[in-house]
């Protein structure tokens, strides 16, 4: 945890105190980019990668991200030949389907516990936990999925990107 937590907390609270000084702490924005963050965040996942920060953190990678795949990459490309990303994209794939068969399968082992809608914010049970873990990997892998536009947008298959891959 150590030091990407540590980078990732500053990174969070210059965002926040960036928010606060640009709407005051007292204000209608701030609550809903921070706040109502703070409030509502499950105890069991102080700490965790990339949750146990505020909105404005998430929206800045978001914003970052569209930079990139949107502007950024097709700019530097201009003038230059596609990347050959065959294997990267094998290799990608074949990551992804082994990722989403393992949630696959943990989802129909515990499908009777994923109908269980009174799980309280104090139950720290090892069954408890585990489904956190596990749906903290899921939120986690959704980011790796970010990373098939950037292969797009490496190959020059700008036409590819489409509106659902960027938002």
């Amino acid at each position: 945890m150590g030091v990407f937590h540590n980078a990732e907390m500053a990174v969070d609270r210059a965002l926040v105190d960036f928010t606060a000084w640009m709407y005051g702490r007292q204000s209608f924005v701030f609550y809903w980019l921070h706040e109502y963050w703070e409030e509502g965040v499950d105890p069991r996942t102080r700490g965790y990668f990339l949750v146990d920060m505020s909105a404005i953190t998430m929206g800045a990678i978001l914003l970052t991200y569209i930079i990139h795949v949107v502007f950024l990459i097709p700019y530097l490309m201009k003038n230059r030949k596609p990347f050959d990303l065959k294997r990267v994209i094998i290799a990608y794939d074949v990551l992804l389907v082994a990722i989403n068969g393992y949630f696959w399968v943990y989802a129909l082992a515990h499908f009777s516990d994923l109908w269980n809608f009174s799980n309280p914010k104090n139950d720290t049970s090892d069954k408890a936990m585990a489904f956190i873990n596990t749906a903290h990997l899921y939120y986690l892998s959704k980011l790796i999925d970010l990373f098939d536009t950037y292969f797009m947008a490496l190959k020059k298959k700008n036409s590819h990107i489409s509106f659902l891959h960027v938002w």
